[in-house]
């Protein structure tokens, strides 16, 4: 025979208010991204990746990004994203950086890449306060050409003279 629960629960139920708030807590973005000149990329050069990131609120609506963590000891702790080009296939990372996103954001981000085709490349939204807000995206092959050589070229030009 299993035992009643008693009437009257021994621990407090004070943080469930917290944490409902949690659930309404737009931490959910919407993601674009665009590589400038990837036609033009080249193994010497850096990539760069416009990055454009949009928090899900009304125009009229108050964006709060203090992160709800109750038995956190900073009480004062505000939501941040790593933005990280990353090849999942060969486990390298490209490229990262940390933002904050208040109501809406565009950032860039440099990274270069050897001489090749890079068919794997994701864009990776990384939540630093929140379990499954992450975002994966994929980002379009890019090929890479070869360095340009063009200033040992005029070195050795400089020399023969």
């Amino acid at each position: 025979m299993r035992p009643s629960l008693p009437l009257s629960l021994s621990h407090s139920l004070s943080p469930l208010p917290e944490s409902l708030t949690l659930l309404s807590t737009p931490c959910r973005l919407e993601i674009t991204h665009e590589i400038e000149d990837a036609d033009s990329a080249t193994a010497d050069s850096p990539i760069t990746i416009k990055v454009q990131l949009e928090r899900d609120v009304e125009e009229d609506e108050e964006v709060d990004t203090t992160v709800v963590a109750p038995f956190f000891p900073n009480k004062s702790t505000t939501e941040g994203w790593y933005i990280l080009v990353v090849d999942q296939v060969s486990k390298q990372l490209w490229g990262v950086k940390r933002v904050t996103v208040a109501r809406r954001l565009a950032t860039s981000l440099e990274f270069t890449l050897p001489k090749g085709e890079h068919k794997n490349l994701k864009l990776l939204a990384i939540c630093s306060s929140y379990v499954g807000a992450d975002q994966e995206l994929d980002i379009a092959p890019i090929t890479v050409a070869e360095a340009d050589d063009s200033d040992e070229d005029d070195s050795d030009d400089a020399m023969s003279e």
